[in-house]
């Protein structure tokens, strides 16, 4: 349900600027280790593509939200594999109701990698999204 949102907040990423905080929701309670896709892979990859110093923020397990959500640029959803669709939908619900700009980690990781189109190309109803 939240797909055409992933669409349209994959692209912030290109236009994040330096200093923008970026929340980071994991949805299970995981041991942390060195190379953390979360805490650790992903805020590297996202600075290194963008070339802007970002602030980074991780929510981990199903811990709410921050209620400061209108302030961050952009949440970045991990794929949600031990929680329901529900849960998932609840847990993007205020970063979508203030307009923030969501995705997850997948959609993220093609982006950066050139092959986002590629990869939503199976999903042609979001065709026109692609291009805005």
């Amino acid at each position: 349900a939240n797909f055409e949102k992933y669409i349209l907040g994959t692209k912030k990423i290109a236009r994040l600027q330096d200093g923008d905080k970026v929340l980071i929701l994991e949805s299970c309670s995981h041991h942390i280790s060195c190379d953390d896709i979360g805490r650790h892979k992903l805020p590297k990859w996202m600075e290194e593509f963008t070339g802007k110093k970002l602030h980074f923020e991780v929510v981990p397990g199903m811990e709410k939200t921050p209620e400061n959500i209108a302030e961050y640029a952009l949440v970045v959803q991990c794929g949600g594999c031990v929680v329901t669709q529900k849960q998932l939908q609840n847990r993007l619900k205020p970063a979508i109701d203030n307009d923030v700009a969501v995705t997850n980690y997948g959609m993220a990781i093609a982006f950066m990698n050139g092959i986002f189109e590629r990869a939503i190309a199976p999903f042609n109803k979001t065709e026109e999204l692609i291009h805005q």
